[in-house]
């Protein structure tokens, strides 16, 4: 009996010993393939979120990527896209967005859960951020693509991620619903209600912009956050500001900043000689009109110096994903009498509250139109978002 149970003991322990190198040999080989011991062991549970079904989406850059078809935890690696997801109603669903859109006292009162979602940069990945919170999904801009090493992050913890790009309107309009699409079917209806808003405005703003005789175009400037910096002559800003009717004086000089900003210089602006500077800031209009040596510019000195509103984002901002309110602004500012039948300040209002379902009260058109103070006390991210954007940050 005694030799029976040492056998039995022997086989035993023989078979625990094989189990042991299987698994070791078997994890091995999966380190060699790019695997991690938290991804073998439970750890795809970790990185991902519930969402089990998925489907195909086809992103800006034309890439087909597999995502949740519900998905429950989104990273919103750039502005643009985390505003999106708040305007169509899946805001309770961002894991993680940049500070300007956690900030933005509008966004909060779509989705008051804002004030505890992780703020994320838009320019880097945070792995252990992400692995901790179950991303389901991530929206990246098109910089962070481009530069390889952050997306290659992604694909090591097996997040599917959609590039989200932009350089002109209709592009901008797409985007918007693409977002829709990647948080489900509710924020995709949602999206799609949005983009078309855009598309109606921007075909009203185009009807009144036509009939301004080619001599009698406004010569616009138009400063994004710093005096100095300006469209590029591919940019949206470029697109959005001369489908208003108007020049945009940057713009129209050749080869200037491609599809990004441009760094002019004071004298390049004094040959422009804009009849009207566009600011995406109060900052930026502080800026100029404290600033001896803009005193001399003809708009400066005719008391034409503007700064654009802000409610989600600035409006025209390439992060905003409200530019067609940018446009309907500048047209009326620039051409009132094409516009006397246009009540701003309704029109603004019935659409945040039919097609996003925000009630705007006076005091915080007031905030609007003054294009400050509707960023939440103690946050960050800069007042109306910042600068980046679902086009990667240089469209």
């Amino acid at each position: 009996m005694t030799t029976q149970k040492r056998g039995a003991g022997t086989v035993l322990a023989s078979a625990a010993v094989g189990l042991l190198i299987v698994a070791v040999c078997g994890l091995g080989l999966f380190a060699l393939n790019g695997g991690s011991p938290a991804t073998l062991f439970g750890g795809s549970t970790a990185v991902r979120g519930s969402a089990t079904e998925t489907k195909e989406v086809v992103d800006s850059l034309g890439r087909t990527v597999n995502v949740p078809t519900e998905p429950q935890r989104i990273a919103a690696l750039d502005a643009f896209s985390g505003n999106v997801c708040v305007l169509a109603g899946a805001g309770d669903k961002l894991m993680g967005a940049p500070g300007g859109v956690l900030s933005n006292k509008l966004l909060r009162d779509l989705c008051p859960g804002l004030e505890s979602v992780e703020q994320l940069s838009g320019n880097s990945i945070n792995v252990e951020t992400l692995l901790s919170a179950g991303v389901d999904v991530a929206l990246v801009k098109r910089d962070l693509y481009d530069g390889g090493e952050e997306t290659a992050k992604l694909d090591k913890l097996g997040i599917p991620y959609v590039v989200v790009d932009y350089s002109t309107m209709e592009e901008q309009q797409d985007a918007i619903e693409l977002v829709g699409e990647v948080c489900g079917p509710g924020a995709s209806e949602k999206a799609d209600a949005v983009a078309e808003y855009y598309r109606e405005t921007v075909a009203l703003v185009e009807e009144r912009a036509a009939s301004v005789p080619e001599s009698e175009r406004k010569r616009v400037y138009h400063s994004i956050n710093d005096p100095l910096l300006t469209d590029g002559s591919g940019s949206l800003g470029a697109d959005w500001v001369a489908r208003c009717g108007a020049v945009d004086v940057s713009a129209e000089e050749a080869d200037v900043g491609g599809t990004g900003d441009y760094s002019a210089t004071l004298e390049q602006v004094y040959a422009w000689n804009p009849d009207v500077i566009v600011c995406s800031t109060a900052d930026a209009r502080a800026s100029i009109l404290g600033d001896a040596q803009w005193q001399g510019m003809a708009a400066v000195a005719a008391g034409e110096v503007r700064n654009l509103p802000v409610s989600t984002s600035r409006w025209g901002q390439r992060g905003d994903p409200e530019t067609f309110l940018g446009m309907l602004w500048l047209g009326k500012t620039l051409y009132p009498q094409l516009y006397e039948d246009v009540d701003l300040k309704d029109t603004v209002r019935s659409y945040y509250r039919d097609v996003v379902g925000l009630d705007i009260d006076d005091a915080t058109w007031e905030a609007i139109v003054a294009g400050e103070g509707l960023r939440a006390e103690g946050s960050g991210g800069q007042e109306g978002q910042g600068s980046g954007s679902g086009s990667g940050g240089g469209k």
